[in-house]
């Protein structure tokens, strides 16, 4: 069997750059206790551990913190302490903050708006003519895509007389390295925005200026 290699994060906790482990076999974080300072309160459980090798591994209690990584924060987690063990990110924490882990890439990107953005199932064409109407969908600000980076915009969709819902499939950036999810959204001439997933998979910075038609919506 061929083994991948260990993968890390930076993970800030008062000023210290932690190397962590992302594990995702273990259920639970772990930080050991010569990171955390005096005056974090340190709850006692009951948990019990057991490593890989089937030893016991010594848990002291737990308290949660901000899980900052690279300077982002991705909300509260819950980290065990112990003596023994090197830091550890664990699944559960991955899958409650909507982490999503690429590897090929190397980031880690927040996979919740991209599942409530692409939810779609069961999409019906009920226009049978080959007379369909579009919509021009612009950019309303100069936006800035920094390289190996996931945004969510909002574009808005011109000429609107009634709602609608509108399908993007294509971009019309032809010359552009940005990638942008398809996606299904209900507009109206009150709230004329559609709401795009943005990646810049590339090592440069890209902009799109104000007043950019970014697609046709159908």
């Amino acid at each position: 069997m061929s083994m991948g290699r260990q993968h890390f994060i930076n993970f800030t906790f008062f000023s210290q750059n932690i190397k962590m482990l992302l594990d995702t076999g273990s259920m639970i974080n772990i930080l050991p206790r010569k990171y955390i300072p005096d005056s974090i309160k340190i709850t006692p459980n009951d948990l019990k551990v057991v490593a890989y090798n089937n030893s016991s591994v010594p848990i002291y209690g737990f308290f949660e913190t901000d899980l900052i990584i690279d300077g982002t924060n991705w909300g509260k987690a819950r980290f065990y302490v112990t003596d023994n063990f090197s830091p550890i990110l664990g699944s559960a924490s991955i899958e409650d903050l909507e982490m999503t882990i690429n590897l090929k890439r190397k980031r880690i990107i927040n996979h919740g708006p991209i599942e409530r953005i692409a939810n779609i199932c069961n999409i019906v064409n009920m226009n049978t003519s080959n007379d369909v109407d579009q919509f021009d969908a612009i950019s309303t600000q100069t936006f800035t895509f920094r390289p190996k980076s996931e945004s969510i915009i909002d574009l808005e969709v011109l000429n609107l007389e009634s709602s609608l819902s509108l399908f993007f499939e294509e971009s019309n950036l032809k010359n552009s390295q940005l990638e942008i999810l398809p996606s299904f959204q209900h507009v109206s001439p009150n709230s004329p925005f559609f709401r795009v997933y943005v990646v810049n998979p590339t090592n440069n910075t890209i902009k799109i200026q104000k007043k950019n038609k970014i697609f046709n919506a159908v």
